[in-house]
């Protein structure tokens, strides 16, 4: 379930300029705000099949939502590589703050939202924070201490954290 191609920190380096240069590319035009959707898979294989799984079902929530909204969208665009994927949605016709709740929410409720990460990406180039609409960081998936700070201290195994995502996926 998490084999795949591996990548080096480069690799990824460039993924991510290539999603930051379409995020300034849109908000510099018409875009207002942007949803900006990745998996959150740690070590250094990015693409495999749990993250095309989690990807898969994030893409579904996240068209639906704006199906079922009155979020006008004016582009949309995914990126695969092997350094991961990345769903990309220019809107209009919502407050940066209300559609950041809501994708919060969306999360939430997904069985696998746990390693999903939705961003609203304002004019300012930066993401909209949880923080700033009184949730909690994100959560360790096997501790449920500050997930950045397990991540940064490198706290779990590699294979601990796969054991709790397939435990998430099975169930």
């Amino acid at each position: 379930m998490f084999e795949g191609v591996s990548v080096n920190l480069m690799d990824i380096m460039a993924f991510r300029d290539a999603i930051s240069n379409t995020h300034k590319l849109w908000l510099d035009g018409n875009a207002e705000l942007l949803i900006s959707f990745t998996v959150n898979m740690m070590g250094p294989v990015k693409v495999n099949q749990a993250t095309r799984r989690i990807f898969q079902q994030g893409i579904a929530a996240i068209e639906q939502f704006y199906m079922d909204t009155s979020l006008i969208v004016l582009h949309a665009q995914r990126f695969e590589s092997a350094a991961g994927f990345h769903y990309v949605v220019a809107v209009s016709g919502r407050s940066s703050l209300l559609l950041k709740k809501q994708l919060i929410e969306l999360e939430l409720s997904l069985p696998y939202g746990r390693m999903m990460d939705i961003d609203v990406i304002d004019k300012s180039y930066r993401p909209v924070s949880r923080r700033c609409l009184g949730y909690a960081p994100r959560q360790c998936l096997i501790c449920h201490q500050q997930a950045k700070d397990c991540a940064r201290n490198q706290t779990h195994s590699l294979a601990d954290l796969h054991l709790a995502i397939s435990e998430i996926l099975a169930s």
